[in-house]
C-alpha cells in the first residue's frame, strides 16, 4: 500500500455504494477546502489507493479516498445527509 494513503473508516464504504449504484449527485468537500458538486460513479482500487470515481461537469474524476472531507447526497429526496469521511487513525 502507498505510504501516504490512509484507508478510511470501513462504515463510509456502505455510503459509496450507496451513492455509486444510484448515481447518486453529490456536494463533496474536500481536505484541502475545494467544494464542487458531482455524480458518483464508482469505488474503485488501483495500485493499493482507494478512489472515489465522479462524474464532474462531463468529465469522470478519481478521487482519493483519504482526500474527501465529506460528501453530502444533493438529490430530491437525499438518501442520506452529510458524511464526515476521515482516514482511520
Amino acid at each position: 500500500m502507498n505510504s501516504n494513503y490512509v484507508p478510511i473508516a470501513c462504515d463510509i464504504y456502505d455510503y459509496l455504494e450507496i451513492a455509486a449504484m444510484y448515481r447518486e449527485p453529490l456536494c463533496i468537500a474536500l481536505h484541502n477546502g475545494a467544494v464542487f458538486e458531482a455524480q458518483a460513479c464508482n469505488v474503485l482500487v488501483r495500485e493499493h489507493i482507494e478512489y472515489f470515481e465522479v462524474n464532474c461537469a462531463g468529465e469522470l474524476r478519481q478521487i482519493r479516498l483519504d482526500e474527501i472531507n465529506t460528501i453530502e447526497s444533493i438529490a430530491s429526496p437525499p438518501r442520506f445527509a452529510r458524511i464526515s469521511i476521515s482516514p482511520q487513525p
